[in-house]
């Protein structure tokens, strides 16, 4: 999501400022975004990582002993994944968190951009007559 808003923005210099997005967006600067929104995804999302755990399957009681469903397609696993503690601790506490960093922050800002590009595009287009 990250990538996709650093894109947008971009896009949107390049249509409305072009010679001095030459300069703006040069290899190296681009890099350092990428890298920038790269690590800022890793952080924000490190959490993840530790949110589930392999649940052996073993027979219990005369039957499969499955954490949380009774579902048949998991019949044949021997392992499945289940949360782990610090996911029921970690998203009770941080469940909102996420859904800003995930939906509430980029999404405006890609919509809000990709108006703006629009508009920039049919202003410039009925300037040529196209």
């Amino acid at each position: 999501m990250f990538l996709a808003v650093i894109i947008n923005v971009e896009r949107y210099c390049i249509v409305v400022k072009p010679l001095k997005a030459k300069e703006w967006f040069t290899v190296r600067k681009t890099k350092k975004f990428i890298c920038i929104a790269s690590f800022l995804a890793l952080v924000a999302n490190a959490p993840r990582w530790f949110d589930s755990k392999w649940t052996s399957m073993e027979l219990k009681d005369n039957g499969r002993f499955l954490p949380h469903h009774k579902l048949p397609s998991y019949d044949g696993y021997t392992y499945i994944v289940e949360y782990s503690e610090f996911a029921h601790i970690f998203y009770d506490k941080f469940c909102e968190l996420y859904f800003v960093l995930d939906f509430m922050i980029p999404l405006p800002i890609l919509l809000t951009f990709n108006y703006l590009l629009y508009r920039q595009v049919r202003y410039r287009c009925e300037m040529l007559k196209i």
